[in-house]
């Protein structure tokens, strides 16, 4: 099975808007490269048009912003709080392997890259699709979001189902605006995670099970690029697959395009699950795993 990712950036703000950080972190839309995974057998189981930054304001004061309707961006700082609400765990070493999507040039205290991640001061919203889902698929991506919260540290919030008809609706596109006032109010939306076929999604045909965008946005008063918004396919032809070791095959998709929404990219190491020719591991490893514990550790983002 072929699993891919790709990067989009969030609409750009107004053109006065400062526009502070490295030409790398504010580069143009870039497209992970998809490579393939073989489908998983009865007998073995189984990620940007550019926003620079927000006015610097906040919601009490400074420039007023136009009202959200006539905005590509929400106002900054929503839910945002000064402290990450959570912790990664603390890990022990490991020489398994793990990478990032993309790193910036803002480096850590051990003069690392930063990767590009969320902002764990504030709770990640997402919604589910249930059409063309198979009975219990909420409850999967519950707990496989469970697991990457865990990993991470990083605050999710379920915000129900999207509507499978009806104005409210939103039909599959990978291209899925990061801002829909009109249905989310005046934040980044909701990360949407479903089910599509190549007729909607068209990079599902072939060999491909597993799509995911990640939105990426630049805090104005850091310069630091983060995670935003995103949509996470899943190809409708996994639910005519039979179970891998009592899972059933769509599930280690979603955990693996659930890596690419939080930032992990495919690695070679074949034990893991964000390598994406393995057709034997079902959910996150101790290279994952480290990954995502660096991923948690991101900056605060009160400019977005």
């Amino acid at each position: 099975m072929a699993l891919g990712g790709t990067w989009t950036e969030a609409q750009r703000y107004p053109e006065n808007a400062p526009r502070e950080g490295t030409a790398e972190a504010t580069q143009a839309s870039a497209a992970a490269p998809t490579s393939t995974m073989p489908a998983p057998s009865p007998t073995t189981p189984t990620s940007p048009t550019s926003p620079t930054s927000p006015p610097q304001a906040s919601l009490s004061s400074g420039p007023r912003l136009p009202p959200a309707g006539e905005r590509t961006y929400p106002a900054p700082g929503f839910e945002e709080s000064t402290a990450p609400l959570g912790t990664p765990p603390a890990l022990p070493g490991t020489q398994a392997e793990y990478a990032f999507t993309q790193t910036q040039t803002q480096t850590s205290p051990d003069g690392a890259p930063v990767p590009v991640a969320w902002s764990p001061c504030r709770p990640i919203h997402y919604v589910v699709d249930p059409a063309r889902a198979p009975a219990g698929f909420a409850e999967q991506v519950r707990a496989s979001v469970a697991q990457v919260s865990a990993a991470t540290g990083l605050v999710f919030v379920h915000d129900g189902n999207t509507a499978s008809e009806g104005s409210t609706a939103e039909p599959p596109a990978i291209d899925r605006p990061a801002f829909q006032p009109s249905l989310y109010g005046d934040r980044w939306a909701p990360v949407l995670i479903g089910f599509a076929d190549e007729t909607s999604v068209q990079v599902l045909g072939g060999t491909v099970t597993g799509i995911t965008n990640s939105i990426r946005a630049q805090d104005p008063g850091t310069g630091i690029v983060h995670l935003v918004s995103g949509t996470v396919y899943l190809d409708t032809e996994l639910l005519a697959r039979p179970d891998v070791r009592g899972v059933p095959a769509h599930v280690p998709v979603l955990r693996h395009e659930l890596g690419h929404l939080v930032g992990l990219e495919h690695v070679g190491d074949a034990s893991q699950l964000m390598n994406p020719a393995s057709d034997s591991v079902t959910t996150f490893q101790s290279g994952d795993l480290a990954g995502l514990a660096v991923l948690g550790g991101g900056a605060c983002a009160p400019g977005l």
